[in-house]
């Protein structure tokens, strides 16, 4: 970890430690319209697809349901 100056304007974001002197902070933006949130917001919109694992599985489940189906209809 290594120590960063900030000047007047600059943004500290959360976990920002005060290494020396004295602060005072004002606080601008949270929730949504901060730089964290807006990451969440991006990072809320991605859809991943199934992995070959997930589809393998699908599969077999499928064609589970359809021996189980024709055992039951023969009976």
């Amino acid at each position: 970890m290594f120590s960063v100056d900030k000047g007047d304007g600059d943004e500290a974001f959360s976990g920002t430690l005060l290494v020396r002197g004295k602060a005072a902070l004002d606080l601008t933006r949270t929730g949504p319209s901060s730089a964290m949130g807006r990451l969440a917001a991006m990072l809320e919109d991605i859809q991943a697809a199934p992995t070959p694992l997930e589809r393998r599985v699908d599969v077999l489940g499928r064609q589970i349901a359809r021996w189980v189906a024709l055992v039951t209809v023969d009976d």
